[in-house]
């Protein structure tokens, strides 16, 4: 049986391996996906909506790249889709900020 200790080596090492197995576009990746998560400094509060779609498409796109990392094809796949579904639900968000768009309130099941 492996410890959480072990797994969490195994992982990080995989990490580094990853460096190496895919060069310049795994850095690229990494890169791409920080600077989506640092490119805004400050929002409005009218633009909670599209904060929470933003931070739901960086943290897809962090476990795509931990997928393929692990060759889970199908996972990677997965978590990519549910990124292209956040950003485009983010950019509508930006356009329609209303809550009603996205909510249901005082549903009565």
């Amino acid at each position: 049986m492996f410890s959480i200790y072990e797994i969490s080596q195994e992982e990080h090492e995989m990490i580094i391996r990853a460096n190496d197995q895919f060069g310049l576009i795994f850095e690229v990746c990494l890169e791409a996906i920080e600077l989506s998560w640092t490119f805004t400094k400050n929002y409005q509060i009218s633009a909670w909506i599209f904060a929470g779609f933003l931070s739901q498409t960086n943290n897809s796109l962090y476990l795509a790249i931990l997928s393929l990392i692990r060759k889970h094809t199908v996972q990677t796949s997965f978590n990519l889709r549910l990124s292209i579904e956040s950003a485009v639900l983010a950019c509508y968000a930006l356009y329609n900020p209303k809550i009603d768009s996205f909510a249901i309130k005082n549903v009565q099941w």
